[in-house]
């Protein structure tokens, strides 16, 4: 995977195939993920682990550290970490969580909503998962 600031493109290669399935067929090697957040190198590991090479864009030079909120984790998001080898490194960072407020920017409350019977949910601070990512990417 690599993080670059230049604006890039993905290659495929097409295939012929042939009898009833007769066309092209696209095959993707490598992918371009666009946004060096917290989603785009973890979209581009899963890619590799897929097999496709994958290059990250991001539009600033600098990092973020510090900047963002939270990530909130329900079940199947953790099931997706562990399924690229990051869901230990952030269980331990993460705290639960019981419910969900919704505001607007001016702090007026939107709508509240706790987690379903039996579904664990899971809140890091998103700069603790800049610093668990950086070392991977």
């Amino acid at each position: 995977m690599h993080l670059v600031s230049l604006p890039l493109f993905r290659s495929r290669t097409q295939t012929r195939t042939s009898g009833a399935s007769e066309g092209l067929r696209t095959v993707i090697k490598t992918a371009l993920v666009i946004g060096g957040g917290i989603a785009g190198p973890v979209a581009a590991m899963a890619l590799q682990k897929a097999g496709i090479d994958a290059v990250v864009y991001e539009a600033y030079s600098s990092r973020a550290d510090g900047a963002g909120g939270g990530l909130s984790l329900a079940p199947n998001g953790l099931d997706a970490l562990d399924a690229i080898g990051l869901g230990d490194l952030v269980r331990p960072f993460g705290m639960a969580m019981t419910g969900i407020v919704m505001q607007d920017w001016k702090g007026k409350r939107l709508g509240e909503f706790g987690n379903p019977p039996g579904v664990p949910r899971r809140l890091v601070r998103e700069p603790s998962c800049r610093l668990l990512i950086a070392p991977v990417i």
